[in-house]
């Protein structure tokens, strides 16, 4: 809905920020984001992508998911769905 609003130049993401709690190494191309002595992960999902993978988790809460394994080889860093509007690493087929 929120693509149809705005045109399609827009590309709907789902942000997915991560409080990471003990001390880890930035994981591989993903890069950790630091606010206020705290340490966060920041990865995105277009809502495209989301929409074609999605599994039912509850018909009671309308509750959806990504596996895992799929969810994993298609988040991005969140810097590169939103600086590259045009290359924001979608697949609008």
């Amino acid at each position: 809905a929120w693509e149809e609003h705005f045109g399609q130049n827009y590309t709907g993401l789902l942000v997915f920020v991560y409080w990471l709690q003990a001390d880890v190494p930035s994981p591989g191309e993903l890069k950790l984001h630091a606010y206020r002595d705290r340490q966060y992960l920041m990865v995105g999902i277009t809502l495209n992508d989301f929409l074609k993978n999605c599994r039912r988790r509850s018909l009671r809460w309308q509750a959806l998911y990504v596996p895992e394994k799929t969810f994993l080889n298609l988040i991005k860093p969140v810097e590169t769905l939103m600086l590259n509007d045009k290359q924001a690493a979608t697949s609008k087929d």
